[in-house]
């Protein structure tokens, strides 16, 4: 009889030849059983995809999907039509998980039986280890429903945009409709938001760095400001907004605290965007933001010291862009 797949990690692969071997490799050593990877090559033309097919002639438990390059959210929801695990992993193929990541994370959801495991990463591990107050919240080895996890996340300051930092229950996504914008950049904000602030959900967060996130690669999209990437943003604040009932309390004063996160992002975005551009994506944010009902609410209950920043940005923004500048500038010159 064959037993049911506990986890399904699925890796959007782009463009990431150097890298990738060892991201597989961290996969293909987890100490749980029955589990899969499903690899989704995303238009490659470095020759990842050949590295990738190279796996899966060699171990059944990698599977290989593959098309025109869309985005890595198109690459995450076309892995998840496929996957066939109780729980799923997301993990970028330029990073690596450590060997007890899916084993750990699983037997956690369900000796709490919760939708979602939240993790640390790697990077942090002396951290995570040695101070038991670094990224603690009440959920910690507690069972608690997703909005509360967002609430003490925010309050705690341990609310993770990234999806890779998540074990989530794939019936979990399913029901509640969840998967990634596709075609835009910062997908990862609204998905996110969906995600914790559904109203049925359950959350446990765990003291476990297991993911080594790698920061500043080469080719990152996460290196270079640009129009494009300030648009995209601007859309994905749309959808967040939109996801918003007002009427719904104690759930909207979440959202809004969440959305206030996204506004002060996108303004550190905008400061690091051509002159040229910064005109046009102004007016744009003021016409999304400042029309919306929930917006005065949602600097009502923001982190202070990110309202302040998005105050000045709405107010004078000409004069944020000169403190932006002039600090950069004494950055520069204090390298020198």
């Amino acid at each position: 009889m064959c037993e049911s797949i506990k986890v399904s990690i699925i890796v959007p692969v782009y463009n990431v030849k150097d890298y990738i071997d060892e991201c597989v490799n961290s996969l293909l050593n987890q100490t749980i059983d029955n589990y899969e990877i499903i690899l989704v090559n995303d238009g490659s033309n470095d020759g990842s995809d050949k590295i990738c097919l190279k796996y899966v002639e060699n171990y059944s438990k990698v599977k290989y999907l593959t098309q025109k390059n869309r985005g890595q959210s198109a690459a995450r929801n076309y892995g998840m039509t496929i996957a066939k695990g109780e729980y799923i992993l997301f993990v970028d193929s330029d990073d690596y998980i450590c060997p007890e990541a899916c084993q750990i994370l699983y037997s956690v959801g369900k000796k709490y039986d919760v939708d979602i495991v939240v993790g640390d990463i790697l990077n942090e591990k002396e951290k995570v280890e040695n101070n038991s107050q670094y990224r603690w919240c009440p959920a910690e080895n507690n069972c608690v429903s997703t909005l509360d996890f967002a609430k003490d996340a925010l309050t705690y300051g341990v609310y993770d945009i990234v999806p890779w930092i998540r074990l989530v229950k794939k019936e979990f996504l399913i029901s509640n409709g969840i998967n990634f914008l596709e075609g835009c950049y910062y997908e990862d904000q609204e998905y996110t938001l969906r995600l914790l602030t559904t109203t049925k959900g359950t959350v446990t967060k765990i003291r476990f760095p297991f993911y080594y996130y790698r920061m500043d690669r080469a080719g990152s999209t996460t290196n270079y400001a640009s129009r494009k990437k300030g648009i995209d943003f601007l859309n994905v604040i749309t959808c967040m907004q939109d996801l918003v009932d007002l009427n719904d309390t104690f759930r909207a004063d979440v959202q809004c605290k969440i959305i206030g996160m996204a506004y002060f992002h996108f303004i550190n975005l905008w400061l690091r965007i051509e002159a040229k551009n910064k005109k046009d994506l102004y007016v744009r944010f003021m016409g999304i933001v400042k029309s919306w009902e929930g917006y005065e609410k949602t600097l009502e209950v923001m982190p202070k010291s990110m309202n302040k920043k998005v105050r000045k940005y709405v107010e004078s923004s000409w004069m944020l862009m000169i403190e932006y500048e002039i600090k950069k500038r004494l950055k520069k010159m204090l390298k020198q």
